[in-house]
């Protein structure tokens, strides 16, 4: 079987800011690009090759972004502490001040119309929905499409009352609810993948369910009030280029003719609303539904998180183990990686695999090109066990064999509890054959580390995985020009990063390059080629030390063994851009190895 969720990398979008890029005297893409008129005035539908051109979020960050791009000449780092003051409101929209006006909201910049589902008529999604509703054209998608509020949604579907969220019985929180109990009212099994291709999002949201730190910061409390659910006034939060944004939305949700959700949905308790209205939070966070099609699981997890991503590919893995390859001092065996998974897991990390064969997808009964879940591990007479979930939480045919009937009986008789729909357990074994990379987002690279591992075990693993390692970070802003030419050390144009490392030894040092995502000209590709050049400094100048690319995720974690001495990093952009592009940067080094002379150890210029 074969998944659409995890389709093509940022592969099929065009630009709905075209306009805004060109009010702006900006660079801009292609000349052809048609509108369609603003919801509040008659709204004469444009041939199927029409771009949206809808006032939703994008347009508004474009704008804010080109304004703000033009002040900025601080070169400090910034403050990424998560605190109050920390949090900005995303388009200026305070949840505060909305729901002090003591009224239903509805949002201006995440209209209830095509455009903030669908980015145009060549998209994957609006194929999809157009064949799922049996529209033939825009219009009549626009009209099958309904929003409704997520009180009329509960009486029709349910008869009951909407709720933000439930506990397992389908009970709602008390009034005076411990804040220590909110997290426990979450639950994967809450989550349904619907319609929509986001099998990695939504793989993110439900290991988001299990850290309850994290969870509290991404799905404020206050959400399940009930005098704040009768204003329909609904926030959460999100992380971009170092900021936390706290994202505001109305709770229309897009549903078909019969009040159905059109997409994630908690099928068991169809009144409870928390996990379509997370989504709905970050399309418009992204700049409409359709941002949400295909994608990277490690993206997801950035945008929740902040983290630091790193995969590990199981053949490499197998080949270690077998002592046929050398990267034994950087690569984990896969006694190794499963070690990797259980401290990932305990430390609440979010932790996923890919199945990418054919052959195994068939075998087993489970989808290729789609993400899974890990939610467990087990280790009982040397042999090993790890627990998958899918995104889609419906029956899996890997169940109905019956060697996994076996299977699951003899976890039961060691007191492991019978799995539910959409989870399943596989040995080790298999699962080193069916998935092919597991990727891993350490979503708290501060936290203190406590593992009951001995100190050569944790030496051992902390190069290989940087789960082991308490990082102590500061982090950066700027921008890359969008146009391309060669760079060298002294290019003032460029900003650049020295990294001195003092001490008399080697040092790991982690660096991370986020990206924004602006299109780049020719648009066909989301995701920007970035290119690295690394100088160290030698008896008297500058000397070349390394130079690397990179495309395949928003963020780009690299970690290095550095003799002691001066490095200067300077990023550049691949392509052509049509706009100077937003960044991230941020290094790590150990908190272990760190001096008293903490802020000088890198310097941005």
């Amino acid at each position: 079987m074969t998944s659409k969720c995890c389709g093509g990398i940022f592969s099929r979008k065009r630009s709905r800011s075209e306009a805004i890029l060109k009010s702006l005297h900006l660079k801009s893409t292609p000349d052809n690009l048609v509108t369609i008129a603003h919801p509040s005035e008659p709204r004469e539908f444009l041939d199927e090759s029409a771009v949206f051109l809808e006032r939703n979020s994008s347009d508004q960050i474009l704008l804010e972004r080109a304004q703000r791009r033009k002040k900025e000449t601080d070169t400090s780092p910034i403050d990424t502490r998560l605190s109050t003051k920390n949090i900005k409101h995303f388009l200026d929209q305070d949840i505060g001040k909305i729901r002090s006006k003591n009224r239903l909201f509805e949002d201006p910049f995440f209209v209830k119309y095509i455009s903030s589902i669908v980015e145009n008529t060549q998209s994957q999604l609006y194929l999809s929905l157009k064949s799922r509703l049996r529209s033939n054209g825009i219009k009549e998608l626009n009209k099958a499409i309904k929003w409704e509020r997520t009180f009329a949604i509960a009486s029709k579907v349910s008869g009951a009352k909407n709720e933000f969220v439930l506990d397992n019985q389908g009970n709602a929180p008390a009034k005076a609810m411990n804040p220590s109990d909110y997290a426990q009212y979450f639950s994967i099994s809450d989550i349904f993948q619907g319609w929509l291709g986001n099998c990695f999002h939504i793989g993110a949201m439900m290991a988001l369910t299990k850290n309850d730190e994290l969870l509290q910061i991404i799905i404020p409390p206050d959400n399940i009030l009930r005098d704040n659910m009768n204003y329909g006034a609904f926030h959460f939060r999100f992380w971009k280029l170092g900021y936390w944004y706290d994202t505001i939305i109305d709770d229309y949700l897009p549903v078909n003719g019969c009040s159905e959700l059109l997409f994630s949905h908690n099928k068991i308790f169809p009144n409870e609303f928390w996990v379509p209205l997370f989504e709905k939070a970050f399309a418009k966070f992204m700049g409409n539904y359709d941002e949400l099609e295909g994608g990277l699981f490690e993206n997801s997890a950035l945008y929740l998180s902040g983290g630091l991503h790193q995969e590990y590919k199981t053949s490499k893995a197998a080949d270690l183990s077998k002592k046929q390859t050398n990267d034994a001092d950087t690569e984990p065996s896969c006694e190794e990686l499963f070690e990797i998974i259980k401290i990932s897991l305990k430390r609440k990390d979010m932790a996923g695999c890919i199945l990418e064969d054919e052959e195994m997808a068939q075998k087993y009964g489970l989808f290729k090109e789609h993400f899974y879940l890990i939610s467990d591990v087990l280790s009982h007479e040397r042999l090993n066990f790890v627990k998958i979930h899918n995104p889609f939480n419906t029956r899996e045919k890997i169940k109905s064999s019956e060697k996994y009937v076996q299977l699951e009986a003899k976890l039961k008789t060691l007191g492991i509890p019978p799995t539910t729909d959409g989870e399943f357990w596989m040995t080790y074994e298999s699962f080193l054959k069916c998935f092919k990379r597991v990727k891993i987002c350490n979503l708290r690279p501060e936290m203190k580390i406590n593992i009951s591992l001995s100190p050569k075990e944790i030496a051992k693993l902390k190069i290989k995985t940087n789960l082991l390692t308490e990082w102590k970070s500061r982090t950066f802003k700027g921008t890359l020009p969008a146009s391309i030419r060669k760079i060298k050390w002294n290019d003032i144009e460029y900003r650049k990063f020295l990294v001195e490392i003092k001490s008399g030894s080697k040092k790991n040092v982690l660096f991370s390059f986020i990206q924004d995502w602006i299109r780049r000209k020719s648009n066909d590709m989301e995701l920007q080629m970035i290119g690295l050049r690394i100088y160290k400094y030698g008896k008297e100048e500058w000397e070349v030390f390394d130079s690397m690319w990179y495309q395949e995720s928003l963020q780009w974690c690299l970690r290095l063994n550095l003799d002691p001495g001066k490095y200067l990093f300077i990023y550049e952009a691949g392509q052509e851009l049509a706009n100077d592009l937003e960044y991230c940067f941020r290094v790590f080094i150990d908190k272990d190895d760190n001096s008293n002379d903490n802020q000088k150890w890198v310097k941005f210029y």
